[in-house]
């Protein structure tokens, strides 16, 4: 573990944020997309399906500077509340936020779904359908539930819909759905949006029992594709804790801190992150 994220720290993340440790500089969009493409070409064994795949990544010319992808270990771990919470903060500051969900499941008619809380807290005066454009009502894997209703998931519209937003904002949050590598089509996970978008990511854990594992294994594929990492929010979930979970939760951090060896922010809520996204250069002023 120890050779591994000192192995990323030399070619993962300090390239993704454009610098070799011997002071040279890089594309970290390059090499997002050839990592990300490499992983696909064996997975499908350079099939017409993985050249489709390639072109998908390659479709798409969005900058690394507008905004950032909220990516989650699991479902149900807090990214929605986390996401909220940053337009929210943002909001307030007078930046014009876009928030942005590519697919949704478990979608019912009339529920109180994750578009409606995004747009809410962002102040979004917009269709929600420019929030979430693709929602299926089966809590499954997207893929799944949308072949339950004869669907499937239009991979270009999960990208296109992003785009949309470059006009009508100036910081976009988009939202994945479920885990870091949770299909979120036949042939995509939600990491491979974030590689396709080319945008910063913030990694939100459910503190509690695991999440060490669990936010070790999603740094490994973040890394892998080069992708730039703002910082992890350990969520503390809403739910009654015994003394033992209270434990948990109170050395989660220190225990993380000790087997990341990159210097990256670990915090129980992301607006404590608004300092690293100024440092970033995602936003335009400090905050």
């Amino acid at each position: 573990m120890e050779k591994l994220f000192r192995l990323n720290s030399a070619i993962g993340f300090n390239s993704a944020i454009g610098f070799h440790p011997d002071g040279s500089s890089t594309d970290r969009c390059e090499i997002a997309i050839k990592s990300t493409w490499f992983v696909y070409a064996n997975r499908l064994k350079l099939s017409d399906k993985a050249t489709e795949v390639k072109k998908f990544y390659e479709a798409d010319g969005r900058s690394n500077n507008s905004g950032v992808f909220i990516l989650g270990t699991d479902t149900e771990v807090g990214k929605t509340h986390q996401a909220c919470l940053l337009a929210r903060a943002l909001e307030a500051e007078g930046c014009r936020v876009g928030v942005y969900k590519p697919v949704a499941s478990g979608c019912a008619a009339g529920d109180d779904c994750d578009a409606m809380r995004l747009q809410a807290a962002a102040k979004a005066s917009v269709a929600l359908d420019r929030i979430c454009p693709q929602t299926f009502i089966a809590p499954l894997a997207a893929p799944v539930a949308a072949r339950l209703e004869n669907r499937t998931v239009d991979e270009r519209l999960l990208l296109a819909g992003a785009s949309w937003w470059e006009a009508h904002c100036d910081f976009l949050i988009v939202e994945g759905a479920g885990g870091v590598l949770s299909p979120v089509s036949d042939n995509l996970t939600v990491v491979d949006l974030a590689v396709s978008l080319r945008l910063p990511c913030i990694l939100v854990a459910a503190n509690r029992l695991g999440v060490v594992n669990q936010v070790l294994l999603c740094l490994e594929a973040i890394a892998a594709r080069g992708l730039s990492l703002v910082g992890v929010v350990l969520n503390r979930l809403p739910s009654p804790i015994s003394a033992a979970e209270d434990l948990v939760q109170s050395t989660n951090s220190e225990l993380l801190r000790r087997f990341v060896e990159v210097p990256v922010p670990i915090v129980d809520s992301i607006d404590q992150l608004l300092a690293a996204l100024s440092d970033f250069r995602l936003l335009d002023r400090p905050l």
